[in-house]
């Protein structure tokens, strides 16, 4: 399911939110708050440091929500190929309007510089997935997704819970228990296979 939606989203301006997401386990807040100064293109690095949230119709910029939560992340060359596209873009725009261009530093913004609303990503993200008739999830959930796909590929829990910024593993284990194998069916398994084996 995640595959289609990144499908249907290819040459979207939602295609890099809702990659990140999906491939990075970034939050919502986060998405909205990264700056270019946060991606290193020549070590494949994406910095988290920096968050936008929103209370009414209040944008409100900030840092990280823990320590841990500001990390360094590899970016897999699908997201840096999305990222020098839009940077390009973004170039081009600036050459266009000339001072008119709002110079904040955002990657999602809009062609004048401003940044995105964080609530309009979430909007962006719901008349995608109604549009599309797919299951009824949050752009938040995708988070949710990468935790679970990484946890079925035999990703070890303490390098999930780093990727997506928890202060300790627990909070990972308790925030996914209800998405994780409950009976250690994998751990039974290999460890039967192996005595078993004749």
């Amino acid at each position: 399911q995640l595959k289609t939606l990144f499908t249907l989203v290819e040459n979207n301006r939602m295609e890099i939110v809702i990659k990140l997401a999906g491939m990075l386990g970034l939050r919502r807040e986060e998405i909205a708050g990264l700056k270019w100064d946060n991606i290193d293109f020549d070590n494949k690095i994406i910095t988290i440091a920096e968050a936008r949230t929103q209370a009414g119709k209040k944008t409100i910029e900030k840092g990280t929500k823990n320590r841990s939560s500001h990390r360094t992340l590899y970016a897999p060359d699908d997201i840096i190929q999305l990222l020098t596209k839009i940077k390009d873009v973004q170039n081009k725009q600036k050459d266009l309007l000339g001072e008119a261009y709002r110079e904040e530093g955002y990657i999602m913004a809009w062609e004048n510089g401003e940044p995105y609303r964080p609530n309009y990503l979430s909007d962006l993200f719901k008349k995608i997935i109604d549009d599309n008739k797919l299951p009824s999830i949050r752009l938040h959930d995708l988070r949710h997704s990468f935790s679970s796909i990484a946890n079925d590929l035999g990703i070890s829990l303490y390098d999930i819970s780093k990727v997506l910024g928890h202060s300790q593993v627990g909070t990972t284990s308790q925030i996914y228990t209800h998405m994780f194998d409950k009976t250690h069916k994998k751990a039974i398994s290999k460890v039967a296979g192996v005595l078993t084996d004749k």
